[in-house]
């Protein structure tokens, strides 16, 4: 609205006599949009005097509000892949399982308690999976390892390995691998 005083729609309103107290005398709200097309809100901006908004300012606020929504957006997948990781951490609570995840580009480990409480394993050996390949059955490690290595680079490949590991209680149990999955 390049001057609020010739807006019909504001004429003899609450609203115009709002505006102009306020010393509000030209206004432009341009919408914020996510990249998935979801409105994100609104954002407003007000000058003094009657304003027409050149194309280079129509511009830069196009650009803001897309930055503007952009941060919005990611501020909001945080927040749900927080809520997603809680309630895995919940779920994973909840069963008796003994669940591990490797990066295999990393190495990096991770395990829940009752990995732990079963195989053994100290926390301080979370940046290396040797310590894991170390207490796979001798004639059982050629094959997991080769196994695990040839997932590289693919998405979401079912792993059917059953390798035998030894556990805190000083025998070789078998590892049931069938629901294993990788991501690369």
């Amino acid at each position: 609205m390049p001057d609020v005083r010739l807006c019909e729609f504001m004429a003899g309103s609450d609203d115009l006599d709002g505006y102009l107290a306020a010393k509000i005398h030209a206004g432009q709200t341009t919408p914020l949009v996510s990249r998935s097309s979801a409105l994100m809100g609104m954002v407003s901006t007000y000058w003094p005097e009657p304003h027409e908004l050149s194309a280079s300012e129509l511009r830069t606020l196009d650009v803001l509000a897309r930055m503007a929504a952009d941060l919005m957006e990611g501020r909001r997948l945080v927040e749900k892949q927080g809520e997603s990781e809680e309630r895995f951490r919940l779920a994973i609570k909840a069963t008796n399982d003994a669940i591990w995840d490797i990066d295999l580009e990393t190495g990096i480990v991770t395990w829940n308690e009752t990995y732990s409480a079963l195989y053994g394993r100290p926390a301080e050996t979370s940046d290396s999976w040797q310590w894991w390949i170390d207490r796979i059955y001798p004639e059982d490690r050629e094959r997991t390892v080769s196994g695990l290595r040839a997932s590289r680079g693919r998405q979401q490949v079912g792993l059917y390995l059953r390798p035998r590991i030894h556990c805190a209680q000083c025998v070789w149990q078998s590892l049931a691998c069938d629901r294993c999955h990788c991501r690369i």
